[in-house]
């Protein structure tokens, strides 16, 4: 995989965003769903529960992708948008959830809420949640300039 576009790879590492990510039905139709993210750097990782409909999509169609867009206050219109083909995996997934949890969370939440739902995450069994992980076999980005370009530089 080609190097991806150093201002898109800032943008992405610059604070928790939330990632949307499009599956497609059965029927061939999209379900688009918000969620928490991981970018390594070379593939992106994410966690579901492990009988959901988005795993399910999945197995019926691995084609993936996730877009990652900058907030209004931002100022400038940024956004990352990655496709690939999602592999689903038990190995790694809680680790991946409490992770997460932290990052958009935090170590200690302030929020009642939000400590609760880190710690549900911590105390969850292994079997209920699933890693899903795709590398980006292409991509697409608007870097606050107003031009579509390719996510990754050769």
């Amino acid at each position: 995989m080609a190097a991806i576009h150093p201002d898109a790879e800032k943008f992405l590492n610059r604070r928790a965003r939330f990632g949307v990510i499009t599956t497609l039905r059965s029927d061939g139709s999209a379900c688009t769903v918000p969620l928490w993210y991981d970018w390594d750097g070379t593939a992106v990782r994410f966690f579901s529960g492990a009988t959901s409909a988005k795993l399910k999509r999945l197995e019926n169609d691995p084609r993936i992708s996730l877009t990652v867009s900058s907030e209004v206050d931002e100022g400038a219109e940024i956004w990352v948008s990655f496709e690939g083909l999602a592999t689903v995996s038990k190995e790694g997934a809680k680790d991946l959830a409490v992770m997460l949890a932290r990052r958009y969370l935090g170590d200690v939440p302030v929020d009642p809420r939000a400590q609760e739902m880190k710690t549900s995450f911590e105390e969850m069994p292994e079997t209920y949640v699933r890693q899903v992980h795709f590398v980006p076999t292409r991509g697409f980005a608007m870097l606050g300039d107003d031009k579509i370009q390719k996510l990754f530089i050769d």
